[in-house]
C-alpha cells in the first residue's frame, strides 16, 4: 500500500458552549423626545405583527455528528490480506479498530512481523492514509504472548502460546515492544457499539466483566443475549461460512483469515 497524504481533513470541532452577549445597561439620562401631534384613534395605523416561523420540509435538520469506524477481524499474521483491506478504506477519514489477534498462525513468511510493523506505521501516521486514528484491541493471542514475555525462562505460559501458533523465534523482537502489547485495551466504546475481541459474559455489567472472558469467551455469549446496552462487535470465534455474522445484539468479524484466506472489515457510521 502506497503511503500518501490524506486529502480529507476533518474540521476542528468547537466544543465551547456559545453565550449570547448581554448589552450593557444605558445609565445615561435620557432627554424627553419632542412631542408629536396626536392622531385621532380612527386614523391610527398598527404595524402588522411578524408571522411565526413554521418549520417546513425544506428547512435543514439539526446537525448530527457521524463518525465512521472501520472494524477489522482477526488478522493472524496475514499481512497481504491486511494490506488489501486497508486499501479499501484509504482516505475514508475513519477510525480503524483492529479487534485483536494480530499475530500467530501466520500463513506467510514473516507475516507476524510485517503485520505489526504495518500497524505501528498506521498508528504513528494515520493521516497519511486518510484515517482519523488506529486503535488495536488485545486478543487472547496477545494475552498469551504477554504472559510468555513475563516469564524469566520459557515455561508453561510460553508452551501454551507456542502450542497456539506462537513463533518463539520472534520472542526477542516482541520483547522490545513489550510495553506496547501490555498497553493494549480490552474494550472500546463508540456510540452504541462495544468493540471487544471475544465477547462478554451475559447478564454482567461491563465494568464487572473479567479480563479472561473479554479475550477468551465463546459460550454462552455466542448463543444467548448478552443484556448490555450495546451492539457488540467482536472476533475470536471463526464464522461457519467465513462471512460476517450479524445478529440482533452482536456482529462477528472473525472469518478465519489464516485458514480461509478471507479477512473481513466492516464500516460503521456511528452517530453521536
Amino acid at each position: 500500500m502506497t503511503a500518501r497524504r490524506s486529502r480529507l481533513t476533518a474540521p476542528a470541532r468547537d466544543t465551547t458552549r456559545g453565550t449570547t452577549p448581554t448589552a450593557p445597561a444605558d445609565t445615561a439620562r435620557r432627554h424627553p423626545a419632542p412631542s408629536r401631534p396626536r392622531r385621532s384613534s380612527g386614523n391610527r395605523r398598527r404595524r402588522p405583527s411578524a408571522a411565526p416561523v413554521v418549520p417546513t420540509a425544506a428547512m435543514p435538520p439539526a446537525a448530527i455528528d457521524i463518525c465512521p469506524v472501520i472494524a477489522i477481524g482477526d488478522v493472524h499474521g496475514c499481512a497481504s490480506l491486511l494490506m488489501q483491506e486497508l486499501e479499501k478504506h484509504e482516505g475514508s477519514g475513519a477510525e480503524l479498530i483492529l479487534l485483536g489477534d494480530l499475530v500467530d498462525r501466520s500463513p506467510e513468511p514473516d507475516g507476524d512481523r510485517r503485520v505489526l510493523e504495518l500497524v505501528w506505521l498506521l498508528q504513528a501516521n494515520p493521516g497519511l492514509w486518510g484515517l482519523a486514528g488506529v486503535t488495536v484491541l488485545r486478543g487472547n493471542h496477545e494475552q498469551m504472548l504477554i504472559d510468555a514475555l513475563a516469564e524469566d525462562e520459557p515455561d508453561v505460559d510460553t508452551d501454551l502460546w507456542e502450542f497456539n501458533g506462537g513463533d518463539t523465534e520472534l520472542l526477542p523482537f516482541y520483547r522490545t515492544h513489550r510495553a506496547w502489547f501490555e498497553a493494549l485495551p480490552l474494550t472500546v466504546i463508540r456510540g452504541s457499539y462495544l468493540f471487544v475481541h471475544a465477547g462478554v459474559r451475559s447478564g454482567i455489567p461491563l465494568e464487572q466483566q473479567k479480563d479472561d472472558d473479554l479475550v477468551w469467551i465463546r459460550q454462552p455469549f455466542l448463543n444467548h443475549p448478552h443484556g448490555l446496552p450495546y451492539t457488540v462487535v467482536h472476533g475470536h470465534s471463526i464464522t461457519k461460512d467465513h462471512r460476517i455474522d450479524r445478529r440482533a445484539d452482536r456482529i462477528n468479524l472473525d472469518t478465519g483469515a489464516f485458514r480461509s484466506g478471507v479477512l473481513s472489515s466492516l464500516r460503521l457510521d456511528i452517530r453521536f
